[in-house]
């Protein structure tokens, strides 16, 4: 019912008048992406156990605003050797406030194979301003098997040397609930190559505030990778 409350709201912000008034049917398209990685690493905290992982989505818009779909994710060794996939069931609404500021509200459904004490759901929202800065805020559930809630914020920038040469930078804050773990800061740096419109490659940096915790998986990592965007 939250998420039904959350995407009639969200739905009602983004949809055109003018669709209301004609009863235009939606038109449908789909577009996804596909990331072959060095290392999982997502908000300080490895995935991967150092290992390659590749990462999917595959979403289907239903006018400009609505996106429903799918991403998934092998991981390794997060909870024991047998995690070895992530999967989310994915929402997205966008909202364009102008040509060059767009907002997307988000609700996912993750899904953890085999270690189902991690699954649980997240929502929020993505700010996009100027096609340059960046920033989200997130609320979930389950924060990482603990069975309590969490909020993450992370604000971004994207400076583009040429078309093809960019440099990206983020921080984001973990608030959770956690016994005997501490809230963090985490920190990325990435430099991205991309010769052609929908194929990139990228190299980067990701290191939390807080070393040491959850074992080997929060402290500094290297990653590369190539990104194919369809």
């Amino acid at each position: 019912m939250l998420l039904l409350i959350f995407f009639s709201r969200a739905w009602s912000l983004a949809a055109p008048k003018e669709a209301k008034i004609s009863g235009t049917t939606p038109l449908f398209s789909i577009s996804g992406n596909a990331d072959l990685t060095s290392h999982f690493v997502h908000r300080g905290l490895s995935y991967s156990d150092n290992n390659p992982a590749l990462n999917a989505e595959f979403l289907l818009h239903m006018g400009s605003q609505f996106k429903l779909g799918i991403w998934g994710s092998n991981i390794s060794n997060v909870n024991n050797p047998d995690d070895n996939f992530w999967f989310k069931f994915v929402g997205e609404i966008r909202v364009d406030l102008n040509a060059m500021n767009q907002l997307d509200f988000f609700v996912y459904d993750n899904r953890f194979y085999k270690a189902e004490g991690r699954n649980g759901q997240n929502m929020g929202f993505r700010l996009n301003v100027l096609k340059k800065f960046y920033g989200e805020a997130d609320f979930g559930t389950n924060f990482e098997g603990s069975q309590t809630s969490y909020e993450y914020f992370s604000f971004g920038y994207i400076h583009a040397f040429n078309p093809v040469l960019k440099a990206k930078g983020q921080v984001g804050y973990t608030h959770q609930r956690m016994q005997g773990i501490y809230d963090y800061l985490d920190f990325r740096a990435e430099g991205l190559y991309e010769p052609y419109k929908h194929f990139s490659f990228y190299l980067g940096t990701s290191f939390p505030s807080q070393m040491g915790q959850f074992n080997d998986r929060s402290k500094s990592f290297i990653f590369g990778g190539v990104r194919f965007d369809y």
